[in-house]
């Protein structure tokens, strides 16, 4: 549904950072109906049968897709590190053409690696070692040395990125919220709407002049329209209600608009750490039972626990959606439809007439 949504749906194409979810949407399903079927087939029937190359490239599609899953979500916390520092530039620096080209690569690059490792390492190292007859699993975990450099590339390295970035937007967040730091990185367009407000113009109508690009149906910015926190309702600049603009209403300060830019900040900041914490908890088995089985093989690591961890990193995948549909309302909101749910309201009404 996060694919279909993204398609259906402008307000979500138009968001740049939207294509990280869309590209970690299509990991998520891929892993769904091409790597669980063959492993439960395995499972059932107690044995390989599919033999040898059919392993191979099962497996190659199965290393692939679980780390550009990771390597999205650090992707995801870079983002999101960007749109809380870079203010107003975010929006010419981090481009569509900019998020395809890093995607792009990062998938031709990792598809690579791993189809070299799975078809080259055995006539390199002139170790057979599998019996596909039975099992399915790429020679090079028996090798410690091997094992160890790719925990660290696809999960230890990943991690520590992810966790930094988290912490330095948190941070950021926490200092700009206490007014320690410079303007926020939406002060821009929101000092701008309270000027025209003054001058008796509304932000809306000034949104929808030729010059000033399409006009928002929700009556956000430019900067909302291009930016994301990753999955979280988060819109960084949002133009005045109407409510602001009145006459009764105070104009000088802004106070109203920064602290609903700071508090959707601090729910994208919670909602990452959500996402680092099933991060951790899904991949840290697999990375302990390969190293063990590394060391020893099948002598203390069982089918059963290598098919438990196998399938915790799967269950990863299958958690990421979820928290899509929780947390982002523009998501939600097409989630409602196509469930034929959308008896409720999928935004709050605005006030006013």
């Amino acid at each position: 549904m996060v694919i279909v949504a993204y398609f259906r749906d402008q307000s979500i194409r138009a968001r740049v950072a939207n294509l990280l979810i869309l590209n970690l949407a299509i990991t998520d399903l891929t892993v769904g109906a091409l790597i669980w079927p063959f492993n439960l087939t395995w499972l059932i029937k107690d044995y390989w049968p599919f033999r040898e190359v059919f392993c191979k490239i099962w497996l190659v599609v199965d290393y692939t897709v679980t780390t550009m899953s990771v390597l999205t979500m650090v992707l995801i916390s870079w983002d999101r590190y960007c749109l809380v520092t870079m203010g107003l530039k975010y929006q010419t620096f981090q481009t569509k053409k900019r998020i395809r080209l890093i995607v792009c690569v990062t998938w031709a690059v990792v598809f690579v690696w791993f189809t070299l490792l799975a078809f080259a390492w055995s006539p390199i190292t002139r170790q057979y070692k599998v019996d596909y007859e039975k099992d399915c699993e790429l020679e090079f975990t028996s090798s410690l040395a091997m094992t160890l450099i790719l925990n660290v590339l696809y999960f230890y390295i990943p991690l520590t990125i992810i966790v930094v970035l988290n912490v330095a937007v948190y941070t950021n967040i926490k200092r700009r919220s206490k007014g320690i730091v410079g303007p926020s990185p939406a002060d821009g367009l929101p000092t701008r709407a309270t000027t025209q407000a003054n001058d008796g113009e509304s932000p809306h109508q000034d949104m929808c002049k030729p010059s000033a690009g399409p006009c928002l149906k929700d009556q956000d910015t430019l900067a909302d329209s291009s930016n994301t926190s990753a999955n979280a309702d988060t819109e960084p600049t949002e133009a005045l209600p109407k409510e602001n603009v009145s006459k009764n209403a105070p104009q000088s300060n802004g106070s109203g608009p920064k602290e609903r830019t700071f508090a959707r900040h601090r729910k994208a900041a919670v909602v990452l750490g959500i996402l680092v914490g099933c991060f951790l908890v899904c991949l840290l088995p697999v990375q302990v039972t390969s190293v063990k089985f590394a060391i020893c093989g099948k002598d203390c690591v069982s089918f059963l626990t290598l098919n438990v961890t196998n399938s915790f990193v799967w269950v990863n995948s299958m958690i990421n959606p979820f928290i899509y549909a929780v947390t982002n309302k523009h998501f939600r909101c097409n989630f409602r439809r196509y469930l034929l749910l959308d008896r409720w309201p999928c935004a709050r009404k605005q006030r006013g007439s």
